[in-house]
This record gives structure tokens, sequence and C-alpha cells, in this order.
């Protein structure tokens, strides 16, 4: 399961895939089906890794440092990480 930031997914795994999903909002609003987001992710999804052969349908808007370096120098700087709160993903 990815971890995500910023979305609210209801989903049931008792369902076929790519019938899970039940809904999805970001930022408390309702995904238009119309609309395109921007998705940042690791080099190793962006390229399909894992299974996520969607997101080389896309298109590479920037390249950023290695995650890693990203995450350690945040953590340097803030000192304290706190956990995300609970229910960005929902089974139903």
């Amino acid at each position: 399961m990815a971890q995500v930031s910023g979305l609210k997914a209801l989903y049931d795994l008792s369902r076929a895939v790519g019938a899970r999903l039940i809904s999805l909002e970001i930022g408390g609003q309702a995904v238009d089906d119309h609309r395109r987001y921007r998705v940042t992710t690791n080099s190793f999804l962006a390229e399909g890794g894992d299974g996520y052969a969607a997101f080389r349908q896309g298109r590479i808007v920037a390249r950023d440092p290695v995650l890693s370096e990203v995450v350690t120098d945040h953590i340097r700087q803030v000192q304290v990480v706190e956990p995300p709160a609970p229910g960005r993903l929902i089974p139903v």
C-alpha cells in the first residue's frame, strides 16, 4: 500500500482489482476526473516499480535530490518528526 499525503481514499479490498476505490479526495475536495494533478514520488515508483506502471505515463516536471537526502536534511532541521495523523487511507 503506497503511503500518501494530501489525499483521503476510501477503498474496499474485497472488490476486484481496478474497482476497489470508492471515493478519493484531495485537499477535502472530490477528485475531478477531467483535471490533471501533480504527483510527487521517488524515482523507483516513478519508473513503475512495485506495479505502479501508471506513473510511467506521466510527464516528468522536475528531478530533485535523492529522497533520502531530503528526508535527512529535514530531520536535521526540525529535530523532532511526528507521525502523520491517521485517516488518509480508509478500508471499508
